[in-house]
């Protein structure tokens, strides 16, 4: 199926937005709801912007990536599904997670700074953890959604089986299977699988996801709402918000696009990935960085204005690498640049995520 370019361009849009929630959300995230203070004005709306409207992204992406998948009849061909998905995301996933577990290890060694957490001194199985994130996050932490949508991409083939033949039947199926974690360490975050199955249900059926933009509004403030509701009643279950996100967020990007900012998205799209795979090793040096100034910059400059320049620098270093080494440079990311020298051209079919974060 192919997809409209009114649709492309929103995904396009979407992508590079939600992967920039995602560094805003990993800059400092909020202490739990249960401990916060209501009498401070900054933590409450650091909580409300950072602690729940961050965390949209994740099943927003899941579920784009999905609909992406399945609407190529993808898992109609494992051997050349899974042949991509590795190139596309196992390669990222390991090259910028081992390299980074290679030089915290080495740092530690040579001037014995644990950046993060020890590594010299871990548990065999807690590095085994830190480098391929067997049933445990990895070190870079973000690239935890990379691990779990490749594991989805292996379960695509059945899905789509049930997808094809009894689609109600398979989410109540898959909904009780992952959310009751009878999965047990499969998935880490068991939404994740809902919300790719939900993906392929609107891509097998065709849905018209058009339909509910003049919702749009309506959709913004449900969600508005439900993130208000979670830090007043202070829900720390973050379930309500995964399953919620997707079928909120996507009538609400309509109000962004084909507008001036939509439009500026849009062409920054084709860093997002390189940004979602970079942004942690960037955040750990500027919060470094701040704690040797913050009794003199205020903490909203560093947790509103440390993505910015994040951000910002991630491009740059993209621009760089994609001239000067363009061939290694597309393979590390996926294949998602050019392996010529110049800028690469947009791929509005490329996978969401990061991003996710990626596909």
């Amino acid at each position: 199926m192919k997809l409209e370019q009114d649709v492309a361009r929103r995904i396009s849009m979407l992508r590079f937005i939600l992967i920039a929630v995602v560094v805003f959300l990993h800059i400092a995230e909020p202490g739990p709801i249960a401990t916060l203070d209501f009498s401070s004005h900054f933590e409450v709306v650091r909580a409300f912007t950072q602690g729940q409207i961050g965390r949209i992204c994740v099943p927003v992406l899941t579920m784009i990536s999905a609909y992406l998948l399945f609407s190529a009849n993808l898992d109609q061909a494992p051997a050349k599904l899974y042949k991509k998905k590795a190139r596309t995301l196992l390669i990222p996933f390991l090259i910028f997670n081992v390299c980074y577990v290679a030089i915290l290890a080495c740092l530690e060694y040579v001037t014995g700074l644990v950046a993060v957490t020890s590594i010299l001194n871990a548990e065999p199985m807690r590095v085994v953890n830190m480098l391929f994130a067997v049933d445990k996050k990895p070190l870079n932490v973000p690239l935890h959604f990379l691990r779990e949508l490749f594991v989805l991409v292996l379960l695509a083939p059945l899905f789509g089986l049930l997808l094809r033949r009894a689609p109600l039947f398979g989410l109540v199926l898959v909904s009780g299977f992952f959310l009751l974690n009878l999965d047990r360490q499969l998935i880490l975050r068991n939404s994740m699988a809902v919300t790719f199955y939900i993906g392929g249900m609107a891509a097998i059926g065709r849905w018209d996801v058009k339909r509910y933009d003049r919702f749009a509004v309506h959709c913004c403030v449900a969600l508005l709402l439900l993130c208000a509701a979670l830090i007043y009643f202070r829900v720390e279950n973050r379930t309500a918000i995964y399953l919620a996100a997707p079928l909120l967020v996507w009538p609400m990007a309509s109000l962004l696009q084909d507008t001036g900012f939509g439009n500026w998205a849009a062409s920054k799209s084709k860093f997002s990935f390189f940004i979602f795979l970079g942004h942690m090793p960037l955040i750990e040096l500027v919060r470094r960085m701040y704690l040797q100034v913050d009794d003199v910059v205020p903490k909203a400059v560093f947790i509103y204005g440390g993505p910015v320049l994040i951000i910002a620098l991630l491009i740059q270093i993209y621009k760089m690498l994609a001239y000067l080494m363009p061939r290694g440079f597309s393979v590390a990311i996926g294949g998602r640049a050019s392996e010529r020298p110049g800028p690469p051209a947009p791929r509005a079919d490329t996978l969401a995520h990061p991003t996710a974060p990626p596909g």
